[in-house]
Parts: C-alpha cells; sequence; structure tokens
C-alpha cells in the first residue's frame, strides 16, 4: 500500500519539540535510536570518534534511520547554542506504515522530509 494524505497527517501529528542548551547531547554514539529529528532553529555540530564532522542548522535533520531499523547510533549530536527540535519516534511511524513495504516507508520518509523542507 501507498501512503495516503491521512498516514501523512497522523505523522505530522505525532511530532513532539524539544529544546536543548548549548553543549546539551541531542544523540549520542552507540545509543538505541528510536527518534528522527528536524531542527527548527539553533545549530548543532556531529561527531564522529570525538572529531567534528558536519554543523547542522535550521531545516536539517538527523537520525533517520532509526525509523526505519534497529541500529545504535552511529554519531553524537551536540548543540552548540539554544536549538528546538521536532522528534518523530519510530513507534509513531511504524504505527502510521505498518502494512506498509519497506519501500512505501522510505517514500513516506522521502516526502516527510520533502514537506518539513517546504516550511519556512
Amino acid at each position: 500500500r501507498e501512503f495516503t494524505a491521512d498516514v501523512i497527517h497522523r505523522l505530522v501529528m505525532s511530532l513532539h519539540s524539544k529544546i536543548f542548551m548549548p553543549r546539551d547531547f541531542i544523540i549520542s554514539v552507540g545509543e538505541c535510536g528510536t527518534d528522527m529529528f528536524f531542527i527548527e532553529f539553533g545549530k548543532a555540530e556531529v561527531f564522529l570518534n570525538h572529531v567534528h564532522v558536519r554543523t547542522l542548522q535550521k531545516n536539517d535533520y538527523f537520525g533517520e534511520i532509526a525509523l526505519i531499523t534497529d541500529v545504535r547510533r552511529t554519531a553524537s549530536v551536540q548543540a552548540s547554542s539554544y536549538i528546538q527540535v521536532v522528534s518523530l519516534d519510530r513507534d509513531s511511524f511504524e504505527y502510521c506504515a505498518e502494512e506498509m513495504t519497506l519501500d512505501s516507508r522510505k517514500r513516506v520518509l522521502r516526502h516527510i522530509l520533502k514537506s518539513y523542507h517546504g516550511k519556512d
């Protein structure tokens, strides 16, 4: 089955807003991931093996693999300013997409990301 506007609506309604202070870790390498994050405002730094690899800012996202597979986090993301993110957890994603194939789930995720990036 393909996703519908209703499924997308339910996913968007499942988003949770969170605020982190500078130096707070949003995710840490090795932890079990169950959430994907979208940055609403602020900046965060991505570290791989304690080495800075990237700066994230408004409209960037991270942790998306946690929605479709059960793996440990491969990087840490630390707030470098006050930052607001919205998160989507795997349970909400699974509930909305439980009857879809893996390919359909990936299409839903791409659609969510495209819709999110269309906002300002």
